[in-house]
């Protein structure tokens, strides 16, 4: 009976429009959920011909297959073990999308020993294998020893450092080399004897103006 009641709400859903506001097609500021029209003069509240259709009692599912999923179980939530435990002969459960993966595991192990249908879980078997493996996969990875990180930045700041040193010793070296303007510098000494030289010339200078006196 329930099979046939089911193929009847699938069916009628098949057939059923998306029941949308008045307007809403027109104007941007009307939203698209269903609202009753109230109009005087509105087409749509007088049901005419070629206008969006609205919700009647004909669109609904049959009373005894209303609320039920395409299995033809009704789905009950369950985060706990305890809630799986209470599902009844003719039930469901929908895990909740707030359990985490361990848990949802441990979930959908215990459902299947109890044989109770996990309705938001395709094949119990072939998701168990691959969680499993995603796990096997996981740990492996963490055992693996982590490479130490290389501080290349701190590596080429370094390098740049002493060529830039390199480059300014040599200029440095050149200079000294070249003197100014292309010369050698002056000999060790050079300066002293420039000095007595100065001396001596100023002193012969000081006796020829007192020997014209005389």
């Amino acid at each position: 009976m329930s099979s046939t009641l089911l193929q009847t709400r699938s069916r009628i859903k098949g057939k059923k429009p998306t029941f949308t506001r008045q307007e809403s097609h027109r104007k941007a500021r009307v939203g698209h959920e269903w609202r009753k029209p109230r109009g005087m003069h509105s087409k749509m509240r007088l049901h005419v011909r070629g206008k969006k259709r609205s919700p009647t009692p004909g669109w609904g599912s049959p009373r005894e297959v209303e609320g039920l999923h395409p299995s033809g179980l009704r789905s009950v939530l369950a985060a706990t073990l305890q809630q799986i435990d209470s599902i009844k002969e003719g039930e469901g459960a929908v895990i909740a999308a707030t359990v985490g993966m361990r848990k949802r595991v441990a979930l959908v192990e215990h459902a299947r020993k109890k044989n109770i249908t996990v309705l938001n879980v395709r094949d119990a078997g072939a998701f168990l294998k691959s969680v499993s493996e995603q796990m096997a996969q996981r740990k492996a990875a963490r055992k693996r020893p982590k490479a130490a990180p290389k501080k290349e930045g701190k590596h080429e700041e370094k390098k740049e450092d002493a060529r830039k040193a390199e480059h300014k010793e040599e200029q440095k070296e050149k200079k000294e080399q070249k003197g100014d303007n292309g010369q050698k510098p002056p000999a060790q000494g050079a300066g002293k004897l420039t000095e007595e030289e100065q001396k001596k010339k100023d002193k012969e200078e000081q006796d020829k103006l007192l020997t014209k006196r005389l």
